[in-house]
């Protein structure tokens, strides 16, 4: 009994791996097809040629002198009608057509239209874009997030923060203007309250971008200590009537609340005024 019962687990473990088991290319009468590993012809040749199963499990093939991709069951989800091909991840796929490049789905839905120099996915959900030496961002579904207008774009926590010359801005996920490009330093404290530095003063503001303190009535200054800690100066007077923040700096969790006149804070399981 209880080696029937190893036996089963064996077999079991045995079929997952033949499942698990890649296709290989195999070439018959001068086209290209797939195998499994038993040698069984999965797939009839009809292709020119046939990559390895690479990344997100996809080979590349060529028919006509066009390129195309195969998934890991030996399917045509990128039919063979470009010129080139990479493959950016699991749903963006780069094509050339007609010598230029764009993203395609694998619906073949343009995702990011052609002139482009330069794209960077970010988590699989957003596509900065280089056209005209600019910056711009666009979903994955291909909504424009943000024009090709910055010198550099880069993501920060789920926002995006954005630099023209030497001044910084933020953009929400759906591309709302939180900041314009006039600030030198931005810190986001949570999805709802950012503060901005202006020279050597900060002010903050909501998610909207509108104004809760005014970037000329707080100073932040970083304390060196173990705890690497911040004190935030604030003259009282402009001080949001109502606001609540809970946010990490450092090695530090601060929970700010905003009172009518009171600026209330808990470091460290400890409260003070």
């Amino acid at each position: 009994m209880r080696w029937n019962w190893i036996a089963s687990i064996l077999i079991g473990l045995w079929s997952i791996s033949l499942q698990a088991q890649p296709y290989f290319p195999v070439k018959i009468n001068k086209k290209w097809g797939l195998i499994d590993a038993s040698g069984q012809v999965v797939l009839k040749p009809g292709y020119d040629a046939i990559g390895d199963f690479k990344d997100f499990g996809y080979a590349v093939m060529q028919r006509q002198g066009k390129i195309g991709l195969l998934n890991r069951e030996g399917k045509e989800i990128i039919a063979p009608r470009y010129e080139d091909l990479k493959v950016l991840d699991s749903t963006l796929i780069a094509v050339m057509d007609y010598g230029e490049w764009m993203v395609i789905n694998l619906h073949g839905q343009v995702v990011l239209n052609k002139g482009y120099t330069r794209v960077q996915v970010w988590d699989g959900e957003y596509l900065a874009f280089l056209q005209n030496k600019k910056w711009g961002i666009v979903n994955k579904y291909g909504r424009l997030i943000a024009e090709p207008r910055y010198d550099e774009v880069y993501r920060e926590d789920a926002f995006f923060v954005t630099r023209r010359g030497d001044m910084l801005g933020l953009l929400s996920p759906t591309g709302v203007e939180i900041l314009t490009n006039a600030a030198a330093e931005i810190k986001i404290l949570s999805d709802t309250l950012f503060f901005y530095r202006v020279g050597r003063l900060w002010g903050a503001v909501d998610h909207y971008g509108g104004p809760l303190i005014p970037p000329n009535t707080i100073v932040i200054r970083k304390y060196q200590t173990s705890l690497s800690s911040w004190w935030l100066t604030i003259p009282f007077t402009s001080i949001p009537s109502t606001a609540a923040v809970l946010s990490r700096m450092a090695n530090t969790t601060i929970i700010i609340l905003f009172l009518k006149n009171i600026l209330l804070l808990n470091a460290n399981a400890s409260w003070g005024l």
